[in-house]
């Protein structure tokens, strides 16, 4: 087998989303990329030894470059736990993955120069020492089983993963951007638009419908291909089923729109249950060395950031729930800043909308935040350098 950089590009080089400023929306914060990279392999020198190895029950992760340590403590079981979860979803059986993983420049020898990674043809993903990063192991699920157009293809990579970043959702591009795509003009500031569509396909319509459309279409189609693909998929003329979408469907977020597939399943502990007028204590051990927090990955313009979720269920109520939050150091019981993050399990069709909110001093302050009921991933997140185990106390005042 080659080297990753002796293998030639073919069929796509796609412009894919950089990494994203939580708060910002303006693509130009954007400063590197995630590109899909449909490869050939050539028989040429074998791959260099990795420097090191981890072996999880999904996929093998190879270290070029970088050592284990560089990573906190869950961030291999995540990713190794959400590709058997994608891989579930899509039904594939495909080869074992392998992520190869390295600094930037290793991504540089490997990719089109300057993104964040690229998946390979088949099995291998390289990504750099930002992770976990999903986006890359939906495509190789996906790919595993059918070829999608690049609409489709990264439409259902923004919906199926995890994301890290906010960016606002416009539905009235959508018959511009679809146009552009199909006659093969992609851009990275339409993924997150691209992802919500694709939300509408798969829960308005049903996955099965858009994996049709891809078989039907291929990983290349023309305009009038694509087009008559998605009306013999979903049943109607391409051009309704864009006004559907702007019509009918909800608007939600990029974080919103996708979907928690290992977060929401995290089993769900009787301690993390709040009624009306009860208060709960969660522990947030963040510590980049334990088997609980994920990251590094830096998020413009922030440092390098580290976080634990959990979830939480709120209880049906005549209301929704008005939260009041503290977060306090394990280990003094000092008020620590932080930021939290309630992210809904329900989907976008579902109309609940995450909240995000700043600590500064460690303590709610001003107008509280209400929340439907429901499930709930509540992410804690701290700088690296600051990271500290917590304890975060969320009350629901009757």
């Amino acid at each position: 087998m080659g080297r990753l950089s002796d293998r030639e590009p073919v069929a796509l080089n796609l412009p894919s989303r950089p990494p994203a400023a939580e708060k910002f929306s303006d693509p130009s914060w954007f400063v590197r990329a995630v590109v899909v990279l449909v490869t050939t392999t050539a028989c040429a020198e074998p791959e260099p030894e990795p420097d090191f190895v981890w072996r999880g029950e999904h996929l093998d992760i190879r270290g070029y470059g970088v050592q284990e340590s560089d990573y906190c403590g869950g961030t291999f079981t995540h990713v190794d736990t959400y590709m058997g979860a994608v891989a579930t979803m899509f039904g594939s059986d495909g080869p074992r993955p392998v992520l190869s993983i390295g600094p930037a420049e290793f991504v540089d020898e490997h990719c089109p120069i300057g993104v964040t990674g690229c998946a390979g043809a088949g099995h291998a993903t390289v990504i750099e020492t930002a992770l976990p990063l999903d986006h890359e192991l939906v495509h190789v699920a996906q790919r595993s089983i059918v070829g999608c157009p690049p609409i489709l293809a990264e439409g259902l990579a923004e919906y199926s993963s995890w994301n890290y970043w906010n960016v606002g959702i416009d539905p009235d591009r959508i018959e511009s951007v679809v146009d552009a795509w199909s006659r093969g003009e992609p851009s990275y500031g339409d993924y997150s638009l691209l992802g919500h569509f694709t939300a509408f396909l798969v829960e308005v319509h049903g996955l099965d419908r858009a994996m049709t459309a891809c078989e039907l279409a291929g990983s290349a189609p023309s305009s009038d291909r694509f087009e008559e693909a998605m009306e013999i998929a979903f049943g109607l003329p391409l051009s309704e089923l864009l006004d559907q979408y702007q019509t009918e469907y909800p608007l939600c977020s990029a974080r919103d729109t996708a979907r928690k597939l290992v977060e929401c399943n995290q089993s769900l502990d009787a301690s993390a249950i709040l009624e009306v007028g009860q208060s709960l204590e969660l522990d947030y051990d963040i510590d980049c060395t334990n088997a609980q927090t994920l990251g590094p990955r830096f998020v413009h313009p922030e440092p390098d950031q580290v976080w634990v979720n959990h979830r939480v269920r709120l209880e049906p109520w005549l209301y929704p729930h008005v939260i009041r939050l503290q977060t306090t150091a394990q280990a003094t019981g000092q008020l620590v800043p932080t930021i939290v993050t309630f992210l809904p399990c329900g989907r976008c069709l579902d109309g609940i909308q995450s909240v995000l909110i700043e600590l500064p001093e460690g303590a709610s302050s001003g107008p509280l935040p209400s929340l439907p009921a429901g499930d709930y991933v509540v992410e804690v997140r701290q700088s690296l350098a600051d990271a500290q185990p917590l304890v975060l106390t969320i009350e629901s005042p009757s």
